[in-house]
C-alpha cells in the first residue's frame, strides 16, 4: 500500500491515467490470487527485500497483462520503488542505510550458520557473509527466495531486471555495491559486496549492470 501510495503520480505519468487503473484492479487480482502463496519464512537475512520482492509477485504479472514486456515491466518497478524511496527524508534515508550496515553484519554472521546447520526456511536465501573491513563486507547469495517463488509461480522472466534493485537501494542508502554475478542472470552465486560510506551510481552502465 506504501509503494502504490507514494508511486501514485509517477505511474500516472508512466501509465496513463486508464491503464493505471487497470493496473491497480489488475494488481489486487494478482494480490488475491498470489498472496496465500507466499511463504512465512520467519527471521530472514533480507528481511526487507522479502516484504517488498513480495509485491513484485502482484506488479509484474498485471503489467504484463497491460502489454508491457518483461524488461518495460521490471522498469515500472524500478519506478515504484524509487518514487518511495524519494518520498523519505534524505536524513532518515541515510539513518536507514547505517542501521542496515550494523543488521546486515549481525544477521549475515547467524544466516551463514543457520544455513550451514540446515535451519532456515526452505524458500529463505542461503549465504555466506564475509566481513572485510570495518566498512566493507560481502554476501554471496546461493539461493534466492525470489528466484524460488519466481518458479513456483511461473514469473521466471522477471529476472534479471528485479536483481537490479540492490543498486537502486544502495544509491540511495549512499552505499557502496558491485557484484560481478548473479543468480537472476544464470551465475551460481550473486556476489555481493557493500561499503559504507560508499556510492553507488543510479541508474548504472551496462558494462557494470550485473
Amino acid at each position: 500500500m506504501a509503494l502504490m501510495a507514494s508511486s501514485k503520480s509517477t505511474l500516472r505519468n508512466e501509465l496513463g491515467i486508464e491503464k493505471y487503473r487497470l493496473f491497480r484492479k489488475k494488481t489486487s487480482y494478482y494480490k488475491r490470487k498470489y498472496y496465500p502463496e507466499i511463504p512465512e519464512i520467519g527471521k530472514t537475512v533480507f528481511d526487507t527485500s522479502y516484504y517488498f520482492a513480495s509485491c513484485y509477485f502482484y506488479y509484474f504479472p498485471a503489467l504484463k497483462d497491460l502489454g508491457y514486456s518483461a524488461k518495460e515491466a521490471g522498469t515500472i518497478i524500478w519506478k515504484i520503488n524509487e518514487s518511495f524511496l524519494q518520498k523519505i527524508p534524505r536524513p532518515i534515508l541515510s539513518f536507514t542505510g547505517s542501521f542496515y550496515v550494523s543488521r546486515s553484519k549481525k544477521m549475515g554472521v547467524w544466516a551463514t550458520e543457520q544455513a550451514k546447520k540446515n535451519n532456515l526456511h526452505p524458500y529463505d536465501w542461503r549465504i555466506v557473509f564475509k566481513e572485510i573491513s570495518k566498512q566493507k563486507w560481502s554476501i554471496d547469495i546461493m539461493e534466492c527466495y525470489v528466484i524460488k517463488m519466481a518458479k513456483r509461480l511461473n514469473q521466471m522472466d522477471m529476472f534479471p531486471y528485479i536483481c537490479r534493485m540492490d543498486y537502486l537501494f544502495s544509491h540511495y542508502f549512499d552505499q557502496g555495491f558491485e557484484r560481478t554475478k548473479t543468480l537472476g542472470d544464470g551465475d551460481d552465486c550473486c556476489n555481493c559486496q557493500w561499503e559504507v560510506p560508499g556510492k553507488c551510481d543510479w541508474p548504472v552502465t551496462n558494462h557494470k549492470f550485473k
